[in-house]
């Protein structure tokens, strides 16, 4: 019997939207995201009855007690829809209208001192279905910078069970970022960063923001009532030709840093002179022991990694400034 509706994953949709009530799911897409890879779906717990009937087998019945959705949706970061993944990662946006000029939206992102993070409902749409999934939140961010390849972001979402929907695809036109759009620096402290070279040589860099979201659950459904976001971490890794000390003394004399990650698409214009970028402030880290490639045949690499800190001066560990042409909030 030949198939009756195959179709592959290039055909499928996926779309993004603030919920203006947590787990109502929203009325329309805020954003369409295409995708590189996917795997946010439905999900049961079951349990099972393995209660003896006087006979050798077992189980003998079976009922869902638990339902949601989970998984991640990888893609490459576009400077509209990535504020939508800001607000609901890190949970505070302060807009500022046209900043830094006319025509430009300043959007900086830091973290809610909050269990309940703005939500999202994500939307599916597949040559055979169309559906949405409400109070979405991210458990797991990835930022992935490499060579060869347009910078990109993997999240990991949970949240309640997809339901029917009728939303309609409508993309909309963003920006990317490449590698050579990538500008890593380090100081002492945050506020010399400004003043510091970009580490021209560092080839590989990831970031990983970890909000360890835990589903809860009452008696009388099997739905989850919410979706809670609980400890808050942030760790790097990175890679770079080993020149001199300076890398393997962060780790050895206990030195900490603070490091921004900047991606600044210089090839488009914004208001009068801005180029649509994305910084990400890290105030403090404390760098891991390290390994160090000396391979015959090729460039002495130190590969690194570090775990960012909350900076009781300052009172934060991480902030987000996004400039782009949305000159609104999200």
């Amino acid at each position: 019997m030949p198939l009756t509706s195959p179709y592959t994953g290039r055909r499928s949709a996926v779309g993004i939207s603030k919920e203006s009530s947590r787990g109502t799911t929203a009325a329309s897409v805020d954003y369409w995201l295409p995708f590189a890879a996917y795997s946010f779906n439905e999900k049961v717990s079951k349990v099972r009855d393995e209660t003896g009937f006087a006979t050798i087998e077992q189980p003998r019945s079976s009922d869902i007690v638990k339902r949601w959705n989970e998984g991640d949706i990888e893609f490459n970061v576009r400077d509209l829809s990535i504020g939508l993944i800001l607000l609901n990662l890190l949970g505070t946006e302060t807009f500022a209208t046209n900043q830094p000029q006319s025509g430009v939206g300043q959007h900086t992102y830091t973290v809610a001192q909050s269990n309940q993070h703005n939500s999202l409902t994500v939307f599916k749409k597949t040559p055979n279905e169309t559906l949405s999934a409400g109070n979405c939140m991210i458990n797991q961010f990835q930022l992935r910078c490499v060579l060869d390849q347009y910078v990109r972001a993997n999240v990991g979402l949970l949240g309640k069970m997809f339901g029917n929907d009728t939303a309609v695809i409508a993309f909309v036109n963003e920006n990317r970022f490449r590698p050579q759009d990538v500008q890593i620096k380090l100081a002492a402290t945050q506020g010399e960063l400004a003043g510091q070279s970009v580490q021209t040589t560092m080839r590989m860099f990831n970031m990983t923001i970890a909000k360890n979201v835990e589903d809860y659950q009452g008696l009388s459904s099997v739905d989850p009532v919410d979706f809670v976001n609980k400890d808050f971490t942030v760790n790097i890794e990175f890679e770079l030709a080993l020149e001199t000390s300076t890398f393997k003394n962060y780790t050895l004399l206990n030195q900490y840093r603070a490091l921004s990650v900047k991606l600044v698409n210089n090839t488009v214009t914004i208001g009068t002179s801005t180029n649509p970028n994305l910084e990400f402030i890290l105030d403090e880290v404390d760098f891991e022991p390290f390994e160090i490639d000396e391979a015959l045949e090729n460039v002495a690499i130190i590969r690194g990694s570090g775990v960012a800190h909350y900076n009781t001066s300052n009172s934060r560990m991480i902030r987000a400034i996004l400039q782009n042409s949305r000159n609104t909030a999200y």
